[in-house]
Formats: structure tokens, C-alpha cells, sequence
């Protein structure tokens, strides 16, 4: 189900019952995101959260399931406008 960090939507609808559009369907209708966007939204915050506690971007990548540093800087770009690096850390309000 969950492989460096990363859970699949597949393998979550599997483990609830439900079909993956059904349970697209159900967790916005809750939550308010697709289950791959909040997932991926987990995914960058605990990446944040490492890279405030000091941890090299590299580490981080690989921790939080992102294929390298570069994946994970152009993951942030996309998300905050700004790779990690470039951001102030404790401003970042989506995360």
C-alpha cells in the first residue's frame, strides 16, 4: 500500500472498499481535494517539515518518495512558485 512514504489511490480505495472513482467522488466531497492531491500535499509537507529540521534536500527526496533533489525542487516550484531552497519556510501557508 505505501512505499517510501507514498500511499497509490488504488491501493487506498482497495483498502476502504470502494472503487477509485467512488472514493475520488466521497473524499472531495469531504475533504475538498482529490485523494491524489491531498496525498501529494502530505507528501510536500513532511518533505517541509524535514527540510526545517535540517535535513539535506537529497535526504529528504528520498524519504519522503520523491525520485531525487530535482524532483523534489521542481515539485515545490510547481506548488509554492519557488524551489524549497528559496522559500521561507515558515511562511509557507498552503503547507
Amino acid at each position: 500500500m505505501a512505499a517510501r512514504g507514498q500511499v497509490r489511490v488504488e491501493s487506498l480505495a482497495d483498502s476502504v472498499g470502494l472503487g477509485v472513482r467512488q472514493l475520488e467522488r466521497q473524499f472531495l466531497e469531504a475533504v475538498g481535494l482529490s485523494p491524489k492531491t491531498f496525498l501529494k500535499t502530505a507528501r510536500l509537507q513532511r518533505a517541509l517539515l524535514r527540510l526545517r529540521a535540517g535535513h539535506t534536500p537529497a535526504d529528504v527526496a528520498s524519504v519522503c518518495g520523491f525520485a531525487d533533489q530535482a524532483h523534489l525542487a521542481r515539485e515545490f516550484r510547481h506548488v509554492a512558485g519557488a524551489p524549497a531552497r528559496e522559500i521561507a519556510l515558515d511562511r509557507v501557508a498552503f503547507l
